[in-house]
């Protein structure tokens, strides 16, 4: 992740099968559960939100006008960085982080980030039927924490991250994730739905976002958060067209679109999702995405991140059977975040920080940064793996890092990352 002032300089420098969704969507869901309740089969790694209403019921308070966010840290100018770290250190708040209720908890949060050197954050501002922040006429699409208190938790994350004590200003990020729950179960959002016509509670169909509604709705969301906490960057999460983008709806755009009569197939009947037709098909629909809020962005001095997963070989560098080919995408995206999940990549075959080291950051070091994932099973990594994949990104001079979630991080991962960032860049 990019510190402020380097990162507008590189804005144009710069599995297959559904028991394997359902195997890490497990994996996902018992983080996701231990935090904010999310159903328990999601095909995601990344928790961020409830995919359902809770239970509970509360009168909405009232809703706030709010100001933008425009705090000023003393100093813009951070010193450089020595030369065996990072450039740019980030650490991923969650939305379980921003509404934990122990009184400081913030405030502790950025007493570790100092401590550890972290010069950059990147906050989940929730998704797009579950944010957490007060919103004049999107009432509807506000959390039961915003419904029940009327707080703007993204603003006081904003408010506590952005300055580091030395005076200097932390690079803010605020993520979007493109998840969907209880929109889904309300049936305003069609669900994704496999060859099998099995149907996503998470993730919608691709022809839905194809459409106005959705697209719209992230578009207004981004600027929203522009214009209201001025952060350097948006990040996108979750967006890519996997094994639920196979409904009827869907192949019927597929048909439009390729002229083909059906799905191309494999020798064992599945559809073929490395097909050039396929994957141009969904590659086309997720960058339509992307240049829209590029287009919105850029106006603002934002910049458009997004999350990708890791290639699957050496020899194909990119993601174009889930819709994220990474040089496409990199014509509207400043930078894109792969994922270094250690304790899912195991069981999914994707390549490791050392692989992505030789095929992404070093024809590119500026258009990637490597997202390290704690998540295993009901816990998180061992503070020994971690240290691993910081070393790695260190020996192969990747510059820019980030560690995620910060709601899985215990003392001894806290001890790691002041080793591995702030010890080493100490004279």
């Amino acid at each position: 992740m990019p510190e402020a002032s380097p990162l507008h300089s590189w804005r144009r420098s710069l599995l297959g099968t559904l028991a394997l969704v359902v195997l890490v969507g497990a994996i996902a869901a018992t983080a996701v559960l231990a935090t904010r309740g999310a159903p328990a089969a999601s095909p995601t790694p990344v928790p961020s939100s409830p995919s359902s209403e809770p239970a509970r019921t509360a009168a909405a308070a009232p809703t706030p006008t709010p100001e933008p966010i425009t705090t000023t840290c003393p100093s813009e100018t951070a010193p450089p960085p020595a030369s065996d770290i990072p450039a740019h250190r980030a650490v991923n708040f969650g939305v379980e982080d921003l509404v934990d209720e122990r009184p400081g908890h913030l405030e502790a949060l950025a007493e570790r980030l100092d401590q550890v050197g972290a010069n950059t954050v990147s906050i989940s501002v929730g998704r797009l039927d579950w944010i957490e922040f007060p919103w004049a006429g999107n009432e509807r699409n506000q959390s039961s924490d915003v419904i029940k208190t009327g707080r703007d938790y993204v603003g006081e994350a904003v408010n506590v991250f952005r300055c580091a004590p030395d005076g200097t200003s932390r690079t803010v990020i605020l993520g979007i994730d493109t998840l969907f729950g209880r929109d889904i179960q309300r049936g305003t959002v069609p669900a994704g739905q496999t060859v099998g016509g099995w149907s996503s509670d998470l993730f919608a169909s691709l022809s839905a976002w194809k459409s106005d509604e959705l697209s719209s709705r992230l578009i207004a969301l981004a600027e929203e958060l522009a214009v209201r906490y001025q952060p350097d960057a948006i990040n996108i999460t979750e967006l890519f067209f996997d094994t639920t983008v196979y409904g009827p709806a869907d192949l019927v755009d597929f048909r439009s679109v390729s002229g083909m009569n059906d799905w191309p197939r494999r020798d064992d009947g599945g559809v073929d999702a490395h097909h050039p037709a396929v994957t141009a098909w969904k590659t086309d629909a997720l960058t339509g995405v992307l240049a829209q809020l590029d287009q919105v962005l850029t106006p603002h001095g934002v910049e458009l991140t997004a999350d990708v997963r890791g290639p699957l070989d050496v020899h194909t560098p990119t993601r174009a059977d889930i819709g994220q080919d990474y040089p496409r995408m990199l014509e509207h995206a400043d930078r894109l975040n792969v994922w270094d999940f250690p304790g899912v990549n195991q069981w999914i075959g994707v390549l490791d920080a050392n692989d992505y080291a030789s095929v992404l950051f070093g024809p590119a070091p500026e258009r990637y940064s490597l997202e390290i994932g704690l998540w295993l099973g009901g816990g998180a990594i061992s503070p020994d793996v971690l240290r691993k994949e910081l070393a790695v990104a260190s020996d192969f001079g990747i510059r820019s890092v980030s560690v995620t979630p910060a709601s899985l991080m215990t003392d001894a991962h806290w001890n790691v990352l002041q080793q591995e960032w702030r010890e080493k860049a100490t004279p």
